[in-house]
């Protein structure tokens, strides 16, 4: 579905839950203050909410989404040769335009309006009285206010019903009203095909008279007033970004005015707490799939490095009973690290992906420390106990991983890369909707190798969902991970990025592939070598940690660090070879 939709859609959920809880706690009273302050947060938080993230997590480790983020593969659109695309209606391209259309629409109103206030400031004389202006003319109808501009109509009787007015619409400017009058026009707009919108639009207006009723009532007798009332409400003025005193339900109005019914305390901390619940609601929905791209904690297997060897070997020989595990954190300051990945936050006040360590048994995690060479962060475990609970994906059965060993397709990813290649199809719908981006499926290796509970848990829609978790069902067998020397069950994330890329026409099969890594490199000659330097990155230029650089036909390597740097030196000039997981291996003449 378009972005834009699913915003507006977002936004008038949380509207929609906001009204209820006004409604059901806040409407019939008379702290009004109160009331327009709920209002105007619940029309602030419904546009931003959908686009805010927290910085700390709210969900519980329950709820979280472990699971072994694997290289990305990617399917774009071919052109089939002499096919012809069947036609067929893309109702999601007709919905966006059809609510673009409204958009637009009520944008040229809202402008035609703002240009006729500031014609009727340009063209009207104004006397400057305190902090506001005041402008008179016959031309108006009915009396009005806009920011700190007061139009008062000729037509008033006389110089009491004059100063009255006066004060009503002193009131609205002293009260910022019509901050809220432009906010609850942005929203009416995005929200135009809402009735949520509609309402709050009036009930947002309802309130302004009040709270300028309220103001008058201190300076002026009621029974004077009410008699105002009734003679204005007989005249309405044309525009509707003005607060005027005019456009509302008068007996609503004369009923607040001898009404005292404030919000109880236990209302308004219902409604506070109603509306920082929903706020925390949509950002940590928000933050769950923005999680998706973010997480970069990676098993480390081999050699453990000397100072670790040190630590551990001192743990084993004070604790001879206990079993020690231990992981590095690539890059904890670097967000969207490619490569293979395990999907786990950690934390609630520490940097990075360090702050859901809190979640743990704290007689599981033994020691954390830094890495400064290797730019990481170690950290031991004890396997005994709680350990489980971090390898472990919540209650489903043994479902691992952080595992020592991985589950991997058969052949490679390579081989799985050629499959994907050979079976997707980019769907019409979304060829129709010009749809791309990435499609996160979610499945379980089983010990035996099978996959299972294939599904999309983020998507794009227009079909590129279904076609992603329909060509994965079809994928063969894996090898199963292991851990402790058994096979077990583990849960992978793997995203296939659907990109259009240049404009195609025809019908369309897909075709998926490894990214491609890029190079820079300089060759220096020494005295009897030649030494190279050099950078390996994405396509999109981020660096590459732990890129393999071999000597073509040697034994001759090195690795990238976190920058994606490498230097290796050569007694000839020989080809080298670039490899990163998930990349097409890129080989260099020098």
């Amino acid at each position: 579905m378009s972005s834009i939709l699913v915003y507006s859609l977002e936004v008038n959920c949380f509207l929609l839950l906001a009204v209820v809880v006004y409604a059901l706690l806040l409407r019939r009273q008379t702290s009004f203050q109160f009331s327009r302050c709920y209002l105007v947060l619940s029309m602030l938080f419904s546009l931003l909410a959908p686009k805010l993230l927290w910085p700390f997590s709210l969900l519980s480790k329950e709820s979280l989404t472990i699971a072994e983020y694997i290289p990305i593969a990617i399917v774009t659109p071919r052109p089939v040769a002499g096919a012809a695309a069947p036609e067929e209606v893309a109702w999601e391209t007709v919905f966006l335009y059809v609510y673009l259309i409204g958009v637009i629409a009520l944008s040229a109103i809202f402008l035609y309006r703002m240009a006729r206030l500031w014609f009727f400031i340009r063209s009207t004389p104004a006397n400057r009285e305190g902090g506001f202006f005041l402008l008179e003319s016959k031309s108006f109808t009915s009396s009005f206010s806009f920011f700190h501009y007061v139009f008062l109509s000729k037509s008033l009787r006389n110089e009491q019903e004059r100063n009255q007015v006066l004060l009503h619409e002193l009131a609205h400017i002293r009260q910022g009203h019509s901050w809220d009058i432009l906010l609850v026009e942005l929203l009416k707009i995005i929200c135009w095909c809402s009735p949520v919108s509609w309402w709050l639009n009036q009930e947002v207006r309802l309130l302004h008279e009040y709270l300028a009723d309220r103001e008058v009532l201190r300076q002026v007798e009621l029974d004077d007033y009410k008699d105002l009332l009734a003679r204005q409400a007989l005249s309405v003025f044309p525009l509707t970004l003005e607060s005027n005193l005019n456009q509302h339900n008068i007996l609503n109005r004369l009923e607040m005015m001898t009404k005292n019914n404030p919000t109880s305390p236990v209302s308004r901390m219902m409604a506070i707490f109603s509306l920082c619940f929903m706020l925390g609601f949509f950002a940590c929905q928000n933050q769950a799939l923005d999680d998706l791209d973010k997480m970069n904690l990676t098993m480390v297997e081999g050699e453990y490095p000397p100072e670790v060897q040190a630590k551990l070997e001192a743990l084993q020989a004070e604790f001879p009973n206990d079993e020690f595990a231990y992981v590095e954190i690539d890059n904890p300051n670097h967000m969207k690290a490619p490569g293979v990945h395990t999907l786990i936050e950690i934390g609630e006040s520490a940097p990075g992906q360090l702050q859901q360590l809190h979640e743990t048994d704290p007689q599981t995690v033994v020691q954390v420390f830094m890495l400064k060479e290797k730019e990481k962060i170690g950290i031991i475990l004890k396997e005994t106990g709680n350990f489980d609970k971090l390898a472990e994906y919540t209650a489903k059965e043994d479902v691992f991983s952080v595992v020592e060993q991985s589950a991997k397709p058969v052949g490679g990813f390579r081989e799985l890369y050629t499959f994907l290649s050979e079976n997707i199809r980019y769907p019409q719908q979304a060829l129709a909707n010009k749809i791309e981006g990435k499609v996160y499926i979610e499945f379980v290796v089983n010990k035996d190798g099978t996959l299972s509970g294939i599904k999309s848990i983020r998507g794009i829609g227009g079909g590129c969902d279904e076609e992603a978790v329909r060509v994965m069902k079809l994928a063969a067998a894996w090898e199963p991970a292991v851990q402790r020397g058994a096979k077990v069950k583990q849960k992978i994330v793997l995203p296939i990025n659907f990109s259009l890329g240049a404009p195609v026409t025809g019908e369309h099969d897909g075709t998926a592939f490894l990214n491609k890594l890029k190079v820079d490199y300089d060759l220096e000659k020494k005295s009897d070598t030649w030494l190279i330097s050099g950078v390996v990155h994405s396509d999109e230029g981020e660096p590459l940690n732990g890129a393999v650089v071999i000597v073509k036909g040697t034994t001759q390597g090195t690795v990238t660090n976190a920058e994606g740097k490498f230097v290796i030196e050569l007694e000839e000039k020989l080809p080298i070879v670039v490899q990163y997981v998930g990349y097409q291996p890129r080989e260099i003449h020098l």
